[in-house]
């Protein structure tokens, strides 16, 4: 196997001495050897330079002797992909010349791809691997095999150090990484090379990807999602046999085939339909053992429930009532996500006016078990960054129930979540699916937060979401990027905001985000009790009936 020539990944310079024979040559006009970049079996890589107009190529280097019958046969597959996105391109001529040491060798210009490959990146791991990132790895090579057999070629040599990982680019909106697709194989009958099968080697990178991750640490969509790439490696890609659908070794159909995954997931881990065994409805002891079964929710709820009207004006609002009483079961079921489970909306008159989302309190409560009951800044920072956090992914989850089949719909959540979290956050290459990666971010983030040590760090570089506008600056970005939201305020349904579930001291440091006036975003908050939250906010100011929130207290209640 032939290492990659065009990746760069300088860790600092390589030695550079008098010795080296090829330091300083010039193959072309006005382009010189300037530094060796790398090495492999048959020759080496040098940064070819020129300064005036300013250009970079990579030419490889390669003694005479070490070159097999037929080389130029990669030169003719390359320059039959001229123009093919992610295909790293030979610069004609090629010639030979004479080293220092007036000894010969062939040199070769290619495109000079600045970054690692991914051989060196699953070895370091310089950003965590998601199924994302895996997935746009998969995509990718499909898509330059596809244009491989249009020109009835194959790549021939396709392993980890033949795909390239270029650094941002700033040229481009958003400065994404691309991947490259590099060094085609030139084996077959004119030589004793063997040409390695295509589709095999698909199978071996991407299956040894996917044995690099846990799945039972990977969120809903991406449990669904490892066994479904495991099955289509196998049943898909491995496939040799022509009768069993026409998919067999045609890229496109493939491509379609895989398409269709990441939807599915996104609609199988919502809708929770991987056969479990489905209940009567009187087997329920609370709402939350319903899960996302579509039968027994549309059996089971009832749009014209206890306030409805009063719950669902654009104001904070405070549900009270007894645990039973359904409190739950209409927050769930108001939100967007629920609308697309059950394949219809919740019936409920003017829920179409809003966009809602939901969170149990019980999701913050096991994150911190345990709390002092005094909160340094740091604990509350730790805190509220948490809260955010949870928040975010439920918005992330509807957005993929919404969008799951739109790749390239929600890019702007790179540029987003760089701006929050700095280089904690890597966006992958271009063409990755931003949105799954995002919510892999987020959990790993989730749990970063979980397991640090509580108020030993503060500050916005630790905690970055802990500013108390955080929601309002997401309301805004979906505003602006997501149509089907547009101008629509959002409720935040938040379950379960009850005394001792959520202590006093937490919730006077949540009470100014949950209670804050806004115009498009809306807190419904459920709780036991008209006493059993906190009526004041982290600096002892009251909150006020009718002016702060309204108070519905399900005890008064009743249909009319």
């Amino acid at each position: 196997m032939r290492p990659s020539w065009y990746s760069v990944k300088r860790l600092g310079k390589m030695p550079q001495d008098e010795q080296d024979p090829y330091i300083g040559l010039h193959p072309i006009t006005d382009y010189y050897l300037t530094e060796k970049v790398g090495e492999g079996k048959i020759g080496s890589i040098y940064r070819a330079e020129r300064s005036d107009p300013p250009d970079v190529l990579a030419c490889k280097i390669i003694p005479e002797g070490r070159l097999k019958d037929g080389w130029q046969r990669e030169l003719e597959k390359v320059l039959r992909l001229r123009t093919v996105p992610n295909v790293v391109q030979y610069h004609p001529p090629h010639g030979a010349g004479y080293d220092k040491n007036n000894r010969p060798y062939y040199w070769v210009m290619w495109d000079f791809i600045k970054g690692t490959d991914l051989k060196k990146y699953l070895q370091h791991l310089p950003w965590p691997l998601d199924l994302a990132f895996i997935e746009n790895i998969g995509r990718t090579v499909l898509e330059v095999l596809h244009a491989c057999r249009a020109v009835q070629i194959d790549h021939g040599d396709l392993h980890e150090g033949n795909i390239l990982i270029s650094d941002p680019d700033p040229r481009l909106l958003g400065s994404p990484r691309r991947i490259w697709i590099s060094d085609f194989g030139y084996g077959g009958s004119h030589n004793e090379l063997e040409p390695k099968d295509d589709y095999r080697q698909i199978f071996s990178i991407t299956s040894s990807m996917l044995k690099k991750l846990d799945p039972s640490s990977l969120n809903p969509r991406d449990k669904v999602m490892h066994q479904k790439l495991n099955e289509f490696l196998k049943k898909k890609i491995l496939e040799t046999d022509p009768t069993q659908g026409g998919y067999v070794g045609n890229p496109e159909l493939l491509l379609q085939d895989f398409g269709e995954l990441s939807p599915a997931a996104e609609r199988e881990s919502a809708a929770a339909s991987r056969g479990e065994e489905l209940k009567g409805a009187g087997d329920y002891l609370v709402a939350e053992a319903l899960g996302y079964r579509v039968d027994e929710w549309k059996d089971l709820f009832v749009p014209e429930f206890l306030a409805a009207q009063d719950l669902l004006s654009r104001n904070v609002a405070v549900l009270t009532g007894a645990r039973g009483c359904g409190k739950t079961m209409s927050f769930r079921r108001l939100t967007a996500f629920m609308d697309m489970v059950l394949g219809e909306s919740s019936g409920v008159k003017e829920a179409e006016q809003f966009t809602g989302f939901y969170l149990n309190c019980r999701d913050l409560v096991e994150a911190f078990p345990w709390l002092p009951r005094q909160l340094n800044k740091g604990m509350q920072q730790q805190i509220i960054h948490h809260f955010h956090l949870c928040w975010f992914s439920e918005v992330c989850k509807t957005l993929a129930i919404y969008d799951a089949d739109k790749i390239g719909a929600f890019d702007w959540l790179d540029g987003f979540l760089t701006g929050l979290f700095a280089s904690r956050f890597t966006p992958l290459p271009k063409g990755a699916d931003a949105l799954s990666h995002a919510r892999a971010f987020i959990e790993s983030e989730k749990e970063r937060c979980r397991l640090a040590d509580l108020g030993k760090t503060g500050g916005l570089g630790t905690w970055p979401l802990a500013r108390v506008d955080f929601l309002d600056i997401l309301q805004t970005q979906l505003e602006t990027h997501v149509p089907w939201i547009g101008q629509k305020p959002l409720y935040f349904f938040l379950d379960d905001y009850t005394i001792p579930i959520v202590t006093r001291e937490v919730q006077r440091i949540l009470n100014p985000i949950i209670f804050k006036r806004r115009s498009k975003l809306f807190f419904k908050i459920s709780t036991e009790a008209t006493n059993s939250f906190a009526r004041e906010g982290l600096r002892g100011k009251p909150l006020e009936l009718d002016q702060d929130f309204e108070l519905i207290d399900l005890a008064t209640e009743s249909l009319h």
